[in-house]
């Protein structure tokens, strides 16, 4: 499955909330990704914000931003960023076809 990179924000109150309940905030965040068929790898809160970061995988980018935009529409959540991340495989595919098409790219400069 995909995976993606996750960053979120709270306000105050929820911040506090979460503070209080910090025990209980993985198997929170378990359980709203899993509801989207999702699976979660990792989750805490920063130490220096106290805000969430974690690392997801997702079946699809339907489900993953489906996801994104139930949890960043909840009470007290004030951002939700989702982000793909590649892995090696896509790397290396990059990588051929920036080769690829890196001399034609710059033909401009030769005029």
């Amino acid at each position: 499955m995909p995976m993606y990179f996750y960053r979120g924000t709270f306000a105050p109150e929820l911040k506090t909330h979460i503070l209080e309940n910090a025990r209980n905030f993985e198997a929170i965040m378990r359980g709203s990704i899993e509801a989207f068929g999702g699976k979660l790898d990792v989750c805490f809160l920063s130490a220096t914000s106290a805000e969430p970061i974690g690392f997801v995988e997702f079946k699809n980018d339907l489900d993953a931003r489906s996801w994104n935009l139930f949890y960043g529409s909840q009470h007290g959540v004030t951002t939700s960023d989702l982000e793909s991340l590649i892995d090696y495989g896509e790397l290396q595919k990059i990588a051929k076809r920036v080769n690829q098409c890196s001399e034609k790219a710059t033909q401009h400069r030769r005029l």
